[in-house]
């Protein structure tokens, strides 16, 4: 495993990202973990080591983040990007247009033909129990 100075990497790793907060866990000794966090310019003073094994979390001004990831034995940083969201995700939902049927009493979802309320058993078509709402 190669042994990197820890504020070389963080720096090599961050780039021209702008760092909101970091934080830093390592090993000192098999039974032993410290740890750092703050702003960048809190931290690096304090990663001036070399280590073998050291995990944490960057987060950035833009919302991504990075952090350790390990397998094997190797660790590496990786930056991460939150996905966007589905399209629509944040629209109102469409309030369904509920009448209630002439000829069996039931409220009745128009758009999907589903009895909104029968019993309270289960999901039922309402063209499946009524002869009205067989004819349309």
């Amino acid at each position: 495993m190669k042994i990197m100075k820890a504020s070389d990497e963080l720096l090599k790793h961050i780039g021209e990202r702008t760092v909101k907060y970091v934080q830093i866990f390592y090993d000192i000794d098999w039974d032993h973990t410290e740890h750092i966090e703050g702003t960048l310019e809190q931290v690096l003073p304090q990663l001036n080591f070399y280590y073998q094994y050291i995990f944490g979390t960057i987060w950035y001004n833009d919302g991504s983040w990075s952090e350790r990831a390990e397998y094997d034995g190797s660790e590496w940083w990786v930056h991460r990007q939150c996905p966007p969201l589905p399209e629509g995700a944040l629209e109102k939902p469409k309030t369904p247009h509920i009448e209630k049927c002439e000829g069996c009493g039931n409220d009745v979802n128009v758009d999907s033909g589903l009895v909104v309320s029968q019993g309270g058993y289960g999901v039922t078509v309402h063209s499946s129990i009524c002869d009205y709402g067989r004819q349309g």
